[in-house]
């Protein structure tokens, strides 16, 4: 734990945070952010500070293939989505259909390298709720989205 105090002024600025090491690779985690003054102070939760791209978040996904990538990109193109909308979509419309109790045609992963995807927090947690139902992970759930949301045609 390191706590770092900066006085500007009247005012005290003190970061508390926290460096934990995995795999050579050093993270650091800030656990509260307090102001004060002479009479008044001020603690912030890090959980409770916004990050100006929320409510999108960025995850990631291996096991597709550039091929299934550049497929479903183009296509989203051709009908005029952006990438992330398409993506969302075609996670709800999977969703949708196990809810549903239709049969999924669920994608195996492939040998394929990790790609960065950008989802409404609400697409994550939809994705989390297929994957606690169906066993399956992250991967396979939004390959298997994918395909269905190319063949709906």
């Amino acid at each position: 734990m390191v706590v770092t105090a900066l006085r500007l002024g009247q005012v005290t600025i003190q970061l508390v945070t926290f460096l934990k090491g995995v795999r050579n690779k050093t993270y650091v985690s800030v656990a509260w952010i307090a102001l004060s003054g002479d009479k008044n102070a001020l603690a912030l939760n890090a959980k409770d500070i916004m990050q100006k791209r929320w409510p999108d978040i960025s995850s990631s996904v291996s096991g597709i293939v550039p091929e299934d990538w550049e497929a479903f990109k183009s296509t989203a193109s051709a009908r005029k989505v952006k990438m992330k909308t398409a993506l969302e979509q075609s996670i709800s419309d999977l969703a949708t259909a196990v809810r549903a109790g239709e049969t999924i045609n669920w994608q195996p992963a492939k040998m394929a390298p990790t790609r960065a995807i950008r989802i409404h927090v609400d697409t994550r947690t939809l994705i989390n709720e297929l994957s606690a139902q169906t066993g399956y992970h992250q991967n396979v759930i939004v390959a298997s989205a994918m395909k269905r949301w190319l063949s709906a045609s």
